[in-house]
Protein backbone atom coordinates (compact mmCIF):
# COMPACT_ATOMS: atom_id res chain seq x y z
CA UNK A 1 0.00 0.00 0.00
CA UNK A 2 1.39 3.33 -1.10
CA UNK A 3 2.33 5.69 2.04
CA UNK A 4 0.52 8.57 0.75
CA UNK A 5 -2.29 6.01 0.40
CA UNK A 6 -2.21 5.01 3.96
CA UNK A 7 -1.45 8.58 5.54
CA UNK A 8 -4.81 9.14 4.45
CA UNK A 9 -6.68 6.48 5.66
CA UNK A 10 -4.80 7.55 8.83
CA UNK A 11 -5.98 10.96 8.33
CA UNK A 12 -9.64 10.20 7.32
CA UNK A 13 -9.88 7.75 10.56
CA UNK A 14 -9.03 10.84 13.13
CA UNK A 15 -10.91 13.15 11.69
CA UNK A 16 -14.23 10.67 11.90
CA UNK A 17 -12.77 9.82 15.52
CA UNK A 18 -13.23 13.51 16.07
CA UNK A 19 -16.35 14.09 14.60
CA UNK A 20 -18.24 11.24 16.05
CA UNK A 21 -17.61 12.03 19.42
CA UNK A 22 -19.87 13.28 21.71
CA UNK A 23 -20.29 17.18 22.69
CA UNK A 24 -17.02 18.33 23.86
CA UNK A 25 -15.41 21.47 24.30
CA UNK A 26 -12.36 20.61 22.44
CA UNK A 27 -14.61 20.20 19.18
CA UNK A 28 -15.43 23.86 19.60
CA UNK A 29 -14.06 27.00 18.20
CA UNK A 30 -15.35 30.54 19.29
CA UNK A 31 -17.75 31.18 16.84
CA UNK A 32 -19.25 28.02 15.96
CA UNK A 33 -23.16 28.32 16.04
CA UNK A 34 -25.25 26.07 18.13
CA UNK A 35 -28.71 25.37 19.57
CA UNK A 36 -30.19 24.85 22.88
CA UNK A 37 -30.81 20.75 23.16
CA UNK A 38 -34.43 20.93 24.11
CA UNK A 39 -35.54 23.15 21.07
CA UNK A 40 -37.35 21.63 19.36
CA UNK A 41 -37.16 23.55 15.99
CA UNK A 42 -33.58 24.18 15.49
CA UNK A 43 -33.97 27.61 13.43
CA UNK A 44 -35.76 29.45 16.95
CA UNK A 45 -32.74 29.80 18.72
CA UNK A 46 -29.35 30.39 16.76
CA UNK A 47 -26.64 30.27 19.33
CA UNK A 48 -23.37 31.70 19.18
CA UNK A 49 -19.97 30.37 21.21
CA UNK A 50 -18.26 32.95 22.33
CA UNK A 51 -15.64 31.34 25.33
CA UNK A 52 -14.95 28.23 26.54
CA UNK A 53 -14.77 28.01 30.15
CA UNK A 54 -12.97 24.96 32.25
CA UNK A 55 -13.41 22.71 29.50
CA UNK A 56 -16.75 21.66 30.00
CA UNK A 57 -18.99 25.10 30.33
CA UNK A 58 -19.24 27.25 27.17
CA UNK A 59 -20.16 31.03 26.80
CA UNK A 60 -23.18 31.95 24.43
CA UNK A 61 -24.82 34.71 23.05
CA UNK A 62 -27.67 35.18 21.20
CA UNK A 63 -30.02 37.67 19.91
CA UNK A 64 -33.94 38.00 20.18
CA UNK A 65 -36.34 38.77 17.83
CA UNK A 66 -36.34 42.34 19.22
CA UNK A 67 -32.91 42.99 18.49
CA UNK A 68 -31.94 42.91 21.77
CA UNK A 69 -29.08 40.59 22.55
CA UNK A 70 -28.07 38.49 25.03
CA UNK A 71 -25.79 36.02 26.97
CA UNK A 72 -25.16 33.41 29.49
CA UNK A 73 -22.79 30.15 30.33
CA UNK A 74 -23.99 26.55 30.49
CA UNK A 75 -22.41 23.51 30.49
CA UNK A 76 -22.46 21.02 26.82
CA UNK A 77 -25.42 19.09 27.83
CA UNK A 78 -27.93 22.00 27.02
CA UNK A 79 -26.59 22.11 23.45
CA UNK A 80 -26.52 20.20 20.59
CA UNK A 81 -25.58 20.77 17.04
CA UNK A 82 -27.58 22.17 14.35
CA UNK A 83 -28.37 20.34 11.11
CA UNK A 84 -26.92 21.66 7.49
CA UNK A 85 -29.44 22.14 5.27
CA UNK A 86 -29.91 23.49 2.04
CA UNK A 87 -30.36 27.14 3.42
CA UNK A 88 -27.63 27.48 5.75
CA UNK A 89 -25.24 26.29 2.89
CA UNK A 90 -26.81 29.11 0.76
CA UNK A 91 -25.88 31.56 3.22
CA UNK A 92 -22.45 30.37 3.67
CA UNK A 93 -21.76 30.98 0.11
CA UNK A 94 -22.37 27.83 -0.96
CA UNK A 95 -23.68 26.61 -4.73
CA UNK A 96 -25.67 24.13 -6.17
CA UNK A 97 -23.72 22.74 -8.80
CA UNK A 98 -26.10 19.15 -10.32
CA UNK A 99 -23.20 17.44 -12.30
CA UNK A 100 -23.57 14.00 -11.95
CA UNK A 101 -24.26 14.17 -8.23
CA UNK A 102 -25.96 17.09 -6.49
CA UNK A 103 -22.84 18.98 -5.34
CA UNK A 104 -22.56 22.18 -3.34
CA UNK A 105 -19.07 23.85 -3.81
CA UNK A 106 -17.09 27.14 -2.29
CA UNK A 107 -13.66 27.94 -1.62
CA UNK A 108 -12.33 24.35 -2.98
CA UNK A 109 -14.92 22.56 -0.70
CA UNK A 110 -17.48 20.32 -2.22
CA UNK A 111 -20.45 18.55 -0.26
CA UNK A 112 -22.77 15.67 -1.47
CA UNK A 113 -25.42 14.91 0.54
CA UNK A 114 -26.70 11.19 0.86
CA UNK A 115 -28.62 9.65 3.28
CA UNK A 116 -28.85 12.93 6.09
CA UNK A 117 -25.34 13.22 6.19
CA UNK A 118 -22.85 15.74 4.03
CA UNK A 119 -19.74 13.99 2.90
CA UNK A 120 -16.93 16.89 1.80
CA UNK A 121 -14.46 16.76 -0.37
CA UNK A 122 -11.05 18.85 -1.03
CA UNK A 123 -10.57 19.44 -4.97
CA UNK A 124 -6.81 21.08 -5.69
CA UNK A 125 -4.70 22.00 -8.12
CA UNK A 126 -1.52 20.11 -6.50
CA UNK A 127 2.01 22.05 -7.59
CA UNK A 128 4.07 18.95 -7.19
CA UNK A 129 1.79 16.45 -8.96
CA UNK A 130 1.73 15.41 -12.59
CA UNK A 131 -2.05 14.81 -12.24
CA UNK A 132 -4.30 18.09 -13.45
CA UNK A 133 -6.65 17.60 -10.30
CA UNK A 134 -6.86 16.05 -7.02
CA UNK A 135 -9.78 15.34 -4.73
CA UNK A 136 -9.20 14.09 -0.90
CA UNK A 137 -12.55 12.70 0.38
CA UNK A 138 -12.88 13.16 4.07
CA UNK A 139 -15.56 11.76 6.87
CA UNK A 140 -19.40 12.50 7.06
CA UNK A 141 -20.77 15.46 8.74
CA UNK A 142 -23.85 16.67 10.05
CA UNK A 143 -23.69 19.63 11.96
CA UNK A 144 -22.96 23.52 10.77
CA UNK A 145 -20.92 23.80 14.01
CA UNK A 146 -18.59 21.08 11.91
CA UNK A 147 -18.70 22.58 8.79
CA UNK A 148 -17.32 25.72 10.02
CA UNK A 149 -14.49 23.65 11.79
CA UNK A 150 -13.82 21.70 8.71
CA UNK A 151 -13.64 24.55 6.60
CA UNK A 152 -11.44 27.20 8.84
CA UNK A 153 -9.22 23.68 8.88
CA UNK A 154 -8.89 23.80 5.12
CA UNK A 155 -9.14 27.43 4.09
CA UNK A 156 -7.41 29.35 7.33
CA UNK A 157 -10.66 31.49 6.92
CA UNK A 158 -14.41 31.60 8.52
CA UNK A 159 -17.28 30.58 6.76
CA UNK A 160 -19.01 33.64 6.10
CA UNK A 161 -22.67 34.05 7.30
CA UNK A 162 -24.69 36.16 5.10
CA UNK A 163 -27.68 35.97 7.26
CA UNK A 164 -29.32 33.54 10.50
CA UNK A 165 -31.25 30.81 8.43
Amino acid sequence: MPFIHCCAIVAVYLVQTLIENKMEAKNFRVGNLLTWKDQEDEGKAILTLTGIVLGDCIWLEWEWEDGESDNTDCDLDSIKGISITEDWLINFGFQNHHCWEYRWVTGGLQLIETNGYWYPAVFSHPEMSHEDDQCVSLNRIKYVHELQNLFFAITGKELELKELV
